[in-house]
Formats: C-alpha cells, structure tokens, sequence
C-alpha cells in the first residue's frame, strides 16, 4: 500500500487542497496530522457558535475530496462536536468518524490508530496489536521543545521493537500562536528501519510503501542546531501572518540582540533586517565596534544614532523636579525608553516589526525596562534562558563566525551607567538559570536549599519572579521553545 504524508500547515484547508491536486498524487491513503483542519489548540473555538456551524461546511469539503481525489483514503485530524481530538477517515465515499481506539481495515491492511498522548500509552499500541492489526499510525500536535525530537524517535523505536508493527508517526507543522510544530514525520518499519524521514520545520509530501526495499536515513538534529531552527522558522512564519517582510532590531553590541539579529538574518535574508545601534553617554565605544563588526558579517545596514543630546534634554527638563535626588533606575530606564521610542519610530516609518531581543533569563527577573528594551513585535528570546543564548551563538558559528568572538567573551552588562554589570543585580547566569528551571518546575525554596542552593538567594529570585508579573504580562509575544516555557511564569 502506498501512503501519503501531507505535512502541511493546518487551518488554510483550501489552499492545501489545491497544493494536493497539483501534486497529481498515486497514492492509496493520505495521511494529515491531528487537529490538521484548525490548528492548535482548538479548545477555544470549539466554544464558539459559528465555530460549529463552520465544521459542518469543513465535512462537506471533506466529502468534496472523494470527488477530487478518486480512490484514494484520507486521514484528517480534528475535532468534532464534544469529541476535541477526533478524526475522520474518509473511504469509497464514507465519512468514518474514528476515536482513539479505533481500527479500520483499508486495502488489505488493518489501520490502528493513536492520538497525540496515546503515543506514550503502550497499552494503546498493545490493544491494537491485540486485535490484529498490520499498521500503527500516530497523528499528533506535539509542540517543539528542545530534546522532543529525540524523545519521539525513541518511543516510537520502543513500541515498534516491543510489538513488531510498522510505525507512521504524523505530526504538526509550522507556527500556531506562541507553538512551534516541528513536522518531520516518519514511518519505521517493523523491525525499526527508516521507511521515510519528512524534514523539520518545513511543509513536505512525500509518497513511499509499507513494501518498498529502499531504506532512508534517520538524521537526528542536535539540540541545539533544532532550536536554531525552531526560532528561525517562528520568525519567518510571524512575519507572514503579520503581513510584513522587514524587521528592524537595536543592536547594543552584547549577545542577545546578536543572536537575535542573526536568527532574524537566517529567517528573513539581510537585506530585510536593518540595525540601528544607539550609544548613550554610558556606551563604550567597544561596544559600537562590536555592533559594526557583527553588521558586516551578517551583511545588513547599520545606523548608528547617537541618543546624548536627547538624553541630556530629559535630564534638563526634569532637573528641578530631581534636584537633590541621587542618581538610580529612573535615569537608567530613561536611556533606555528613549532608544525604544526611537526604534518604534524608525520601524513606523520604515514598514518593519521591531524585534525584541529580553530573553527569558531576564524576563524572569525583571531586568528590562517597560517600554523601553521591552519594546518590540516580537520576542525572538522570550523563550530562551541566558545561558542557552550562548550555546545558540556557538550553533552560529559552528561553520563560520557570525557573532563576534568580542561580544560572546564580554562580561554582559545593560551599559546604563558607569561600569554597570548583569551581575551587580544577579547572580551568575548558570545559576540563575538552574534556580529557575526548578521554580518554574514546582519546586519550593526548601527543595532548592536541600540541593545545595543558598535559601537567601533563591528566596531572592522567587520573589523577583512574583514582583515582575507585570513586566511579563506587557513582553512582546514570544516563540515556544522549552519544556517549561516562560508563559509558566505566570504562576507566580
């Protein structure tokens, strides 16, 4: 039997349908991941009165298919009246509505279906083992993290050397809200050998047999280079929905708006990326010459504005009303809401979504000024902790030197003041990252204190965590890409 992969984005059924029709497939079944009609998650609108008057039209297209496509079966993932997570099998001109534990038996085979979470259910592969059937097909909406990909490989090589049973597994791909879906679907046959490997974070379709001779290569992404392109593809697919095809992101010379400027490069090309560096009275010129040097090597425009004067007129016209006072975080965060005003103006004019480079680390923290370094349409790093920042920049370079040597070695520091450092108001990123991983995860301070942490220092970050809720709430939205995401924070 020939089968199909449609690893296609979900929602746009019609333009999807008319990519299929183009293909002139010889297929027998194709197969499209779950909650493949409406995306994910759909919980919301199955809320919605027009969103089930609307699912009845998405039937009669389906129905439509056995007109367009003669012969051939279809698997649809979505959901239908109570039943989120259903799915439909459209056969010789029957619309068979499938439930998890469902088998059908299609062209000489019996089909045992698995959805989403079943797959980690061996008693699911068992029961349909069980009942005779010759074909496990799993369709799934697993959002990427780093390391799912491993982790799906290897189950599904656990159930297929447990009960000797072919193995598809289908799953999401592209971007829905802060998810990202890493596709590559694959088929394993029943001693474990590739049958088809789709690639990730791209739409594919492609076409093999249960009983072809040929096998292909399984070729596991490392973690790091996975999350490259998880950010990448996010960033590409933002800026489509958003109707837009330049970004604009202020360089400061450190490592965030780095990484973020290159992954913008990688997803939109450099001539839709321009940086402006914006250099206060507090600026090393070093850090101009980092921001110049990684310019060049991404190959994008760079405007350098110098915010002194504006800045000194701030403190001019608020002169009298701080007289007396020392000089703190108002002066700090002034610098910094004037270079977002700035940015905004240039991305208004200019037709481009600014960029936020506040990565998770300091979202967590509140270190980040509200309107100002928080500006932006997106946060490219909202999801991604300091220190897998800068395994990011190493993933960069790995082939040639993109981030400058300079700006990685560089102790970070927001520059808002004379010799100013990250870790004047925090502790040192591996440890901070560390503490917060097990917060965000549940722990309380005591399980922090019995693996060896000081309890006045985590005492310290949970309290950071609860105070700058607010600053969370007012980031830009941000790209899903670890097991515990930055929306978690919220619990606090």
């Amino acid at each position: 039997m020939k089968i199909t992969i449609a690893q296609l984005k979900s929602g746009d059924l019609e333009r999807n349908l008319a990519k299929l029709k183009e293909l002139n497939l010889q297929t027998d079944l194709i197969v499209l991941p779950e909650t493949f009609l409406y995306g994910h998650p759909e919980d919301l609108l199955l809320t919605k009165v027009w969103f089930r008057e609307n699912i009845r039209n998405l039937l009669v297209i389906m129905r439509q298919l056995q007109v367009d496509f003669p012969d051939i079966g279809w698997v649809v993932g979505g959901s239908w009246a109570k039943f989120a997570d259903a799915f439909f099998i459209s056969e010789e001109e029957q619309l068979v509505k499938l439930h998890g534990k469902k088998r059908v038996d299609f062209r000489g085979e019996k089909i045992g279906f698995l959805l989403n979470d079943d797959l980690w259910d061996r008693s699911k592969v068992a029961e349909h083992q069980e009942a005779g059937a010759t074909l496990i097909i799993s369709l799934n909406t697993l959002p990427f993290y780093q390391g799912i990909e491993k982790e799906l490989y290897n189950q599904v090589r656990k159930h297929v050397g447990r009960y000797r049973l072919p193995f598809l597994l289908v799953n999401q791909v592209g971007k829905i809200n802060d998810f990202l879906f890493e596709g590559k679907c694959f088929c394993l046959d029943s001693v474990g050998e590739p049958l088809v490997v789709l690639p990730s974070f791209e739409e594919s379709v492609q076409t093999f047999s249960l009983s072809q001779q040929e096998r292909v290569t399984y070729l596991a992404t490392n973690e790091k280079e996975a999350v490259r392109r998880a950010l990448v593809a996010g960033i590409r697919e933002f800026f489509q929905e958003a109707g837009f095809c330049r970004a604009l992101i202020g360089l400061s010379g450190g490592i965030d708006s780095a990484v973020a400027a290159a992954l913008a490069v990688e997803a939109l090309g450099p001539e839709n990326v321009l940086a402006v560096t914006l250099p206060s009275p507090f600026t090393p010129q070093e850090s101009v010459e980092d921001a110049k040097k990684l310019a060049n090597n991404l190959g994008v425009c760079l405007r350098i504005l110098e915010i002194k004067e504006l800045y000194e007129t701030y403190l001019e016209l608020l002169k009298a009303d701080f007289e007396g006072l020392e000089f703190d975080q108002t002066e700090e965060n002034l610098q910094a809401r004037i270079r977002g005003t700035i940015l905004m103006a240039l991305a208004n004019k200019f037709n481009c979504l600014l960029l936020n480079a506040s990565n998770k680390s300091e979202l967590a923290t509140g270190y980040c000024t509200l309107y100002g370094d928080l500006c932006g349409a997106l946060g490219v790093l909202r999801d991604v902790p300091k220190t897998l920042v800068y395994e990011l920049a190493a993933e960069l370079n790995r082939e040639k030197e993109i981030i400058p040597q300079e700006i990685i070695k560089k102790e970070p520091s927001a520059e808002l003041r004379p010799g100013q450092k990250d870790g004047d108001s925090l502790p040192p990123y591996e440890v901070l990252d560390e503490i917060l991983e097990y917060l965000v995860g549940g722990c309380v301070v005591s399980d922090l204190v019995e693996k060896g942490f000081e309890k006045e220092l985590v005492e310290k970050i949970r309290e950071l965590l609860i105070k700058n809720e607010h600053k969370r709430r007012q980031a830009p939205p941000g790209l899903i890409v670890t097991t515990r995401p930055e929306t978690l924070l919220y619990k606090f």
